[in-house]
């Protein structure tokens, strides 16, 4: 006999169109283990409550968005974003926790034909925060730097 358990999560926009004149300021929000669990199977779009619940709390602390880190406090992802870092001429980007969409790949693919190094693997969030450049990438907003990341400020 089938059984089918319909779910509904409230979405949430992961960007707003002022962001891209001047960038938002992002919190790191831990993501939950069983989120973590799953960020890397089918099962991913389970964490979107990890996403929902992190990004009420980071509005309440005055950020406009969040972006998760894993129980090792790796950089993963925001709510329908990739996440970039940028030092000493290499581009950082995790690999794991992370949706292999289209935008993640196509910004590494533009990196590689520039001549800059591209380096995928966990990102700490030390590593992270300091960076020279961090930024966001998607599909209907493009690259769009982060001016700020918990007390971390970027120019």
């Amino acid at each position: 006999r089938n059984f089918s358990m319909p779910s509904v999560y409230p979405m949430c926009r992961s960007f707003h169109p002022k962001w891209l004149q001047r960038g938002p300021a992002i919190a790191l929000r831990n993501l939950s283990g069983v989120s973590q669990m799953v960020a890397l199977t089918p099962s991913y779009i389970y964490h979107w409550g990890d996403f929902t619940n992190s990004l009420f709390d980071a509005k309440d602390a005055g950020f406009e968005a969040l972006i998760l880190t894993d129980t090792g406090r790796n950089i993963t992802e925001g709510p329908g974003f990739s996440v970039f870092a940028f030092k000493h001429g290499k581009l950082f980007t995790s690999w794991h926790g992370v949706l292999s969409g289209i935008t993640h790949r196509t910004v590494l693919e533009v990196a590689t034909e520039l001549g800059l190094q591209v380096d995928i693997r966990p990102v700490p969030h030390t590593v992270f925060l300091d960076a020279d450049d961090v930024f966001i990438s998607s599909f209907a907003g493009g690259r769009i730097p982060i001016v700020k990341v918990d007390e971390t400020v970027f120019v």
